[in-house]
């Protein structure tokens, strides 16, 4: 059924089985295609039908009125919310549902099955899943075909569904990234859209508070893998020993990517010249060289799982070079500026967790040997029990560099990476300690010449103004 279909009231039946017209006479009217049901009324079309989701601290049930200025074709609406349908032109197609992002994710499950040939890529991980994310949009603009990916953060319980009624019949190629908050979630995600390819690019200890342990979280993260169906295929990485164990109870075809020698797709000839980073990716008998725009450390493992990916997909081994050659990091991820005359800003304040943190100081490091470093850092937010102790462990690496000109923390855990950078030799005069944002731009030290800034926090943290406060103020 092309994608420009509407829905049939017997589909949404099928779909969503409480669901009843509030207006008999509405059930002779049209009802929306795919792209035309929409969650915001902000973003509603002439002909739109609006889907409201109701949050922990917002209903979309409230804006029926915005919705309905605006010549839609006709609403959802939660059954314990009809007292707030009012003043409605007649015969206004109203579909009730007992829960709408339930109804959301059962119509996108739904839609999704009229692309049996469509080929979609599932990516999951503790860091690096959205770099992944966006070398595969990078080397499928080099293959041509149309495809949809994942954007922004919209990876979610909300976001996959609506990435799914995005898509367009002529579409070759899907990149779904899959976020997980809750123990359960990545299962949840992949019912949804069954996938044919499931990555997971690594494992760490992002979001623990929420899981409790390891083991849970690696719960999680594997059902990207252990959710895959008939003719499936597993994209691991083999670095991580961990996984490399797991792996064997995978009834399904297994690609490994790393350093490791039993790779499928493996890192090799890795090495930083003059701040720049080159590579060997080998695979079937193949290899292509990199020479990256991004200087990150994480590159060359991202770049791994992406090949992985594409070469699934069937894409060709060149088309692969020329996507990553191409490949830019997005806002926040490890972003070089020039500040002033001489000194630079890397704006890495996207997000953090240990791993992430001590990839890109690593990378600082590496790439501004004997440079003088002022180093903000911001809170890894989401760490459970082991916050204090995984903030100094970041400290106590800060403290054992030789050019830490100055050392910025700054959130609830501030005090604990001064305090781990005290313990390995960092002098109290280097570092300065601030509750927020909003102290740490007020009373941030002058940068002198030749400096190298690097910010990464937790988004949470909203480094990000500082990062523009800096921009303007050496503009």
């Amino acid at each position: 059924m092309p994608s420009n279909t509407p829905f049939t009231w017997n589909e949404l039946k099928g779909l969503i089985p409480e669901a009843k017209f509030f207006l008999e006479s509405a059930a002779l009217s049209p009802l929306p295609t795919a792209s035309q049901i929409k969650i915001d009324s902000r973003s509603l079309n002439p002909g739109d039908w609006f889907l409201p989701i109701k949050g922990e601290n917002f209903d979309g049930h409230n804006f029926f009125a915005e919705a309905i200025s605006k010549n839609i074709g006709g609403i959802f609406c939660e059954k314990a919310s009809i007292s707030k349908l009012e003043n409605l032109p007649k015969n206004m197609p109203i579909i009730l549902v007992d829960d709408s992002l339930k109804a959301l994710q059962q119509i996108a499950k739904g839609y999704r099955l009229r692309f049996p040939d469509l080929k979609i890529a599932a990516i999951t991980g503790s860091t690096g899943k959205t770099s992944v994310k966006e070398m595969l949009r990078s080397i499928l603009k080099e293959e041509g075909k149309p495809f949809i990916v994942t954007e922004g953060n919209f990876n979610n319980e909300i976001g996959l569904p609506l990435t799914l009624l995005r898509l367009k019949a002529e579409d070759s190629f899907a990149i779904l990234e899959m976020g997980a908050r809750h123990p359960g979630d990545i299962k949840f995600l992949m019912d949804i859209a069954q996938p044919q390819i499931g990555c997971l690019v690594n494992v760490g200890k992002a979001h623990l508070g929420i899981f409790g342990s390891f083991t849970s979280l690696l719960t999680t993260k594997w059902q990207v893998l252990d959710q895959l169906g008939d003719g499936g295929i597993a994209i691991i990485n083999g670095d991580q020993e961990v996984l490399r164990e797991k792996a064997q109870g995978l009834n399904v075809p297994k690609v490994f990517f790393g350093h490791h020698p039993q790779s499928t797709v493996r890192i090799e000839n890795e090495k930083w010249t003059n701040g720049r980073l080159s590579l060997d990716l080998s695979f079937l008998g193949q290899k292509i060289t990199l020479k990256p725009h991004s200087p990150h450390a994480a590159f060359a493992i991202n770049a791994a799982a992406s090949a992985s990916i594409a070469l699934t997909l069937g894409i060709m081994a060149e088309t692969i070079r020329e996507g990553l050659t191409e490949y830019k990091p997005m806002k926040g991820r490890f972003n070089i500026f020039p500040l002033g005359s001489s000194s630079t800003l890397i704006d890495d304040a996207y997000n953090a967790n240990p791993s992430s943190m001590m990839s890109g100081l690593q990378t600082v490091t590496q790439l501004f040997t004997g440079q003088p470093l002022i180093l903000v850092l911001g809170d890894m937010l989401e760490l459970g029990d082991e916050a204090q102790s995984e903030h100094f462990k970041i400290g106590s690496w800060c403290g054992q560099q030789q050019n830490i000109l100055r050392l910025c923390a700054v959130g609830s855990f501030a005090k604990n990476i001064g305090d781990g950078a005290l313990s390995t030799g960092l002098t109290p005069k280097k570092i300065s300690l601030f509750g927020c944002v909003e102290d740490l731009i007020t009373d941030f030290p002058p940068v002198p010449p030749n400096a190298v800034i690097f910010i990464k926090g937790s988004n949470g943290m909203r480094l990000c103004e500082l990062v523009e406060d800096l921009k303007m103020r050496y503009s």
